[in-house]
């Protein structure tokens, strides 16, 4: 009578629990170091970039830059989310007239717009330390900075910066951030 041993792994199955746990450890780590974050686009105004209905996942970085597409929890509506482009940080003067925006008194290209802004700022606002100044890629029918009594908006406010479109599936793709900067490069 042969006496037949179970406890031992097929290569397969060993290869299947390393995967495994290597899998778990490092959406650990970016849970828990990265504070990875899951988010749906409820509205368009950060159409064209991010359409309604899509899902994304967000980093939390230790700076932001203009550019950066970022979530940040909602001023005005408590446990609310907003997914807003930054166009000013500390230090920077944001001016939007004749369809466009200003950085520092120079005119920022912003290629990513399918149209011109058809709104205008009271006056330049100087971006405060902490703060950075947040517009919606659908610059017309968004509610960012441009609307908000209190234009610019807490760092610590910032849950993460958008990396990735994960839903739908044919709409999958790396989110990257546009290096904003006015005519001279600042």
């Amino acid at each position: 009578m042969k006496i037949h041993h179970r406890g031992s792994l097929t290569t397969g199955r060993k290869i299947a629990y390393v995967f495994i746990i290597l899998f778990s450890a490092i959406f650990i780590y970016f849970m828990t170091v990265r504070g990875m974050r899951f988010f749906l686009i409820p509205s368009g105004s950060m159409e064209p970039t991010l359409a309604p209905q899509e899902y994304v996942l967000t980093l939390n970085e230790k700076t932001y830059a203009r550019g950066d597409i970022i979530v940040l929890a909602d001023p005005f509506e408590t446990g609310g989310y907003l997914a807003k482009r930054i166009v000013g940080v500390a230090g920077d003067t944001v001016d939007i007239r004749g369809g466009a925006v200003y950085l520092n008194g120079l005119y920022a290209s912003e290629p990513y717009l399918e149209n011109s802004i058809d709104y205008a700022l009271d006056r330049p606002y100087s971006v405060q330390e902490n703060e950075v100044f947040v517009l919606g890629d659908n610059r017309n029918s968004s509610d960012d900075s441009h609307k908000w009594d209190r234009k610019g908006v807490s760092v610590d406010s910032i849950v993460g910066r958008v990396c990735y479109v994960y839903l739908p599936f044919d709409q999958m793709r790396k989110v990257l951030s546009y290096p904003l900067t006015n005519l001279d490069g600042l």
